[in-house]
């Protein structure tokens, strides 16, 4: 085997060990581990782990934030595995080049919100109703999971994920957080 080959193979062994922990991941989810957080901080670590691809396929990125850090209490990985999740379907719609908009703000002392809107085709009406839905999926190499494990975190943590299509075109994910109120001494806090 050159070096070429087994380049493919090992793609191929991360891309069945991914699909693998996926499984798990839907049928056993991982315990919620909360800290206090800069919600920003997410979404740029997010952003970095998918700079490279954004690139490859002509996709801007561009991350609207608050002017002052959001600390909340969130799983940090969990939270970045929905995030995740979400760019990398975002991606999967643009394979030809757009734009990806990730939004995080405050929108009442409530409620912090994520949204994540890309220029795609958007959802098609023949999976909307399906969307979240264990095994649902249009795409070649899609397990149809991503979406109800995020969900399920988003759920896990107090929260809403929800879709729409734009009127002019792409899909937006929201992802809606309740601020909790905390007695302790590490009382959740939101700066702004």
């Amino acid at each position: 085997m050159n070096a070429e080959d087994l380049e493919v193979v090992e793609r191929e062994i991360r891309r069945m060990e991914g699909s693998l922990q996926t499984f798990l991941d839907f049928a056993r989810p991982p315990k919620v581990e909360r800290r206090e957080v800069d919600l920003a901080t997410i979404v740029d670590q997010t952003l970095d782990l998918t700079r490279g691809r954004a690139a490859k396929q002509q996709v801007a990125v561009r991350f609207l934030k608050p002017a002052q850090p959001v600390r909340f209490l969130v799983d940090p990985e969990q939270m970045r595995q929905v995030l995740l999740n979400l760019v990398l379907n975002a991606l999967d719609a643009m394979s030809e080049g757009g734009m990806l908009t990730i939004e995080l703000t405050c929108v009442s002392d409530a409620i912090v919100q994520f949204e994540i809107r890309d220029t795609g085709p958007g959802i098609s009406p023949t999976l909307e109703p399906r969307l979240f839905q264990p095994f649902q999926s249009e795409k070649e190499t899609g397990v149809g999971l991503g979406l109800v494990i995020s969900r399920r975190i988003v759920e896990d943590h107090g929260g809403t994920l929800t879709a729409r299509n734009h009127t002019a075109g792409g899909a937006c994910f929201t992802v809606s957080l309740p601020i909790q109120k905390m007695r302790s001494a590490n009382a959740l806090s939101v700066a702004g």
